[in-house]
């Protein structure tokens, strides 16, 4: 007899007009929410709006998932009794928001997105008007989020969060209801100019230019391919975020010189870029050299990657680095250099932030004072750097050539202090001189 086939496991929650279905696409997949919303522009034969909504859950626990399913079926519960009064409720906005922005963000952004409004939901409920939100209740908020007071049912909070976490919390419920607004569907954003939390000293590493000699000297001992020690000198000549050299195509290239690009020119596309920037840079010497070495390493030509992912690939476009790949490279290559922290015992790798040894026949624990030099850094510690060292330069041009978008995030967040710039300011001074000569008028001898 033939076997029966198992079928995926599915579950459904809530009631008529606001049902929810919890289901696997197949047997042992992750779970997934499925609902009808009836405002969506769909693909009906007969032309009328409604169309199913998806939303990945990115797990397999099935009473997690029919948890998450009955809450959802709540807010929407909520949405019909909104329009039924003519009103909307933040719930519906959530869900809307989510549906409509949050799917088509990158990365981590859509399951951040989806944590935030959760713990949004927590602090003011479903059901509550938005344009009722207060800026007392968003200052209590911020309260007891310093404490660690607020937590959510099936997610682990920070007890002690910083400031800029609670702050992003805060940018987020406000970019809402901005787009809210924009949607015609409040009529004010009631949190408009709330001043949020700032950490006044942010932690934004750093990276040298000894870091990056002392780096480079063994970055072309790690990985197969060894590209790793021109991918280094591209991350520290051009400043680029290091997602946008990982996609690097040899179309992206171009080494015929000119008086404005003596060594060339490289472009960063805008389709791997965060901000969007679409642009050519002129290569200084260091860049073009790293160029040089990885087309003789990796001889590609039009639309190949100029670091092809190690495992290869079928088709006529093997895929490019993931920048996690690159992050395990630069990771290694820095301990190699003597950076990093280990176990005084049996010199097991420790993280930044590990202390015991992970190394279960030892079990030691670290509690000797670590020096911050030696800290692991990550390749945004070179985006710093590049825009540090370009402080004397036009501002427009250095944000021109390094992608910004904002020249405010670029004096703010990137470009840093440092001890030399210090000792100029404070030891090169113009001294100020009244440029037209004033005449004193003599003293009278009237009382």
């Amino acid at each position: 007899m033939p076997r029966c086939r198992q079928k995926p496991w599915r579950k459904t929650v809530g009631g008529y007009g606001h049902t929810v279905i919890v289901e696997e696409r197949s047997p042992g997949s992750v779970l997934y929410l499925r609902w009808w919303d009836p405002k969506a522009n769909g693909k009906r034969q007969t032309g009328k709006p409604g169309n199913w909504r998806k939303r990945s859950l990115g797990h397999r626990d099935r009473e997690l998932g029919e948890e998450q399913g009955r809450e959802l079926a709540g807010r929407l519960l909520g949405s019909q009794e909104a329009t039924a009064t003519g009103r909307i409720t933040l719930g519906e906005l959530f869900a809307r928001y989510e549906a409509e922005v949050s799917v088509h963000k990158k990365g981590s952004q859509p399951r951040e997105d989806q944590r935030r409004i959760e713990l949004w939901l927590q602090v003011l409920g479903a059901n509550r008007d938005p344009e009722a939100i207060t800026k007392g209740q968003i200052t209590r908020f911020v309260r007891l989020r310093r404490e660690g007071r607020i937590q959510l049912p099936k997610r682990s909070l920070a007890a002690n969060p910083s400031e800029s976490t609670i702050g992003s919390d805060i940018i987020f419920l406000a970019s809402l209801l901005n787009w809210a607004v924009e949607e015609n569907l409040l009529l004010k954003n009631p949190i408009r100019g709330y001043d949020r939390p700032k950490t006044p000293k942010p932690k934004r590493p750093v990276a040298t230019y000894d870091r990056y000699e002392r780096t480079r000297v063994r970055a072309d001992e790690v990985g197969e391919q060894g590209l790793f020690g021109p991918f280094l000198d591209l991350v520290e000549a051009l400043g680029w975020r290091v997602s946008a050299i990982c996609q690097l195509w040899a179309s992206d290239v171009n080494r015929s010189t000119s008086t404005t690009a003596p060594h060339g020119r490289i472009r960063k596309r805008g389709a791997v870029d965060k901000e969007g920037v679409e642009m050519w840079v002129p290569m200084n010497e260091d860049a073009r050299r790293a160029v040089d070495h990885v087309l003789e390493r990796n001889p590609a030509i039009g639309d190949t990657a100029l670091f092809p992912a190690p495992e290869g690939g079928t088709g006529r476009r093997p895929k490019p680095w993931s920048r996690y790949h690159a992050r395990d490279l630069h990771e290694r290559a820095q301990r190699a250099a003597g950076y990093g922290y280990s176990c005084p015992k049996c010199k097991t790798d420790l993280g930044n932030e590990q202390r015991e040894c992970t190394n279960g026949k030892c079990g030691h624990v670290d509690r000797l004072p670590r020096d911050p030099a030696k800290k692991l850094l990550g390749f945004h510690a070179y985006r710093r750097k590049w825009a540090t060292e370009r402080k004397h330069l036009p501002v427009k041009d250095v944000a021109e050539a390094g992608g910004w978008l904002d020249t405010r995030s670029l004096e703010e967040c990137y470009q840093q202090a440092d001890e030399a710039t210090l000792l100029q300011v404070v030891s090169e001074p113009r001294k100020l001189r009244e440029t037209i000569p004033q005449t004193i008028p003599a003293a009278s001898g009237k009382q």
